[in-house]
């Protein structure tokens, strides 16, 4: 599988400015064989509630590439890596499992 379409939060800017530091978390995600997102839970959440609702919304705005077997398309789960920053929002994604 592959990410066909990355969400990455809009965040405004005086929300970055609260930011010491990095505020990170990871959202594992669930994509179904069209490659929508079917469920997003944490697998390690931030130290703001703010912060971890918008990394959940955007978690599952994702859309994925499945990956085939015996030629057909299958689930798959991803961990998305979300890191605030002061700077921006940096995201990455990786596939756990067909």
């Amino acid at each position: 599988g592959a990410v066909a379409h990355r969400v990455v939060p809009e965040v405004p800017a005086y929300a970055l400015n609260t930011i010491r530091g990095t505020v990170s978390m990871e959202i594992r995600v669930t994509a179904d064989g069209n490659g929508q997102v079917t469920n997003a839970t944490f697998k390690s959440g931030g130290s703001s509630k703010y912060f971890e609702r918008t990394a959940l919304d955007a978690a599952r705005g994702w859309k994925f590439k499945p990956p085939l077997k015996d030629g057909q398309p299958v689930d798959s789960a991803w961990l998305i890596h979300f890191k605030f920053r002061q700077s921006g929002t940096e995201t990455a994604a990786v596939e756990e499992t067909p």
